[in-house]
């Protein structure tokens, strides 16, 4: 399964700086029509750990595939984008917010 994550320019050119990029990525499982949002500095890893079901929150709905994802040069922004996202959705207890997200998230990738 390959997966595509948008990066800033030149971030491949200075290793320090890709290895100090963090990730916000809504994952989705057509199994259990649903979402997961997650923040992690490897998404390829991190999507291999979900749909090997070595992630407690996941398992039970594997296969996961990856919707969208947003780049963090802060650990701390990521987390806090992660959180406030799971915050939201559980307030308005409505996936459109999140649908809306992808979409966005994708459009600003091309």
């Amino acid at each position: 399964m390959a997966v595509r994550v948008q990066l800033p320019p030149g971030a491949l050119s200075d290793e320090s700086r890709f290895s100090c990029l963090y990730f916000v990525y809504i994952l989705y499982s057509v199994k259990c029509d649903r979402y997961y949002v997650g923040y992690c500095a490897d998404i390829p890893a991190r999507l291999q750990r979900h749909n090997n079901g070595m992630v407690t929150a996941t398992r039970n709905c594997r296969p996961y595939e990856l919707k969208a994802s947003k780049f963090f040069e802060s650990e701390i922004d990521a987390r806090r984008l992660e959180l406030q996202i799971k915050r939201k959705i559980k307030r308005m207890k409505s996936r459109k917010y999140l649908e809306s997200l992808i979409l966005s998230w994708v459009d600003t990738s091309r």
